[in-house]
């Protein structure tokens, strides 16, 4: 699959579509059930959105500041549908689903 955060986000419903067949077949192949892509692409985002969260030295971390509840996430501003459905803003949009 590659890195799923990378190319995911901004993939468009026919290519999910597409792959989502081919992971019907590569279940019936295996006789059994496979994770839906927009779980696995939830839990990796998850994943190393924390990851960056944690680790200070990383480029990216002040993309990640905590509302003053500290408790949540800034949302970051996107003008474009394209930066909207990229890595970081969704990042933030799982994070703060996973904290309340």
């Amino acid at each position: 699959m590659g890195n799923i955060t990378t190319w995911f986000g901004n993939s468009t419903m026919q290519d999910r579509r597409a792959l989502q067949r081919v992971v019907r077949s590569a279940e019936c192949i295996i006789r059994t059930k496979v994770p839906d892509l927009h779980s696995i692409y939830s839990k990796r985002c998850w994943t190393k959105a924390r990851k960056i969260v944690k680790d200070l030295s990383h480029p990216n971390n002040g993309l990640f500041s905590l509302l003053w509840s500290g408790k949540c996430f800034r949302s970051l501003k996107a003008n474009t549908e394209r930066l909207r459905r990229s890595f970081f803003p969704q990042a933030i949009q799982t994070l703060n689903q996973n904290s309340t």
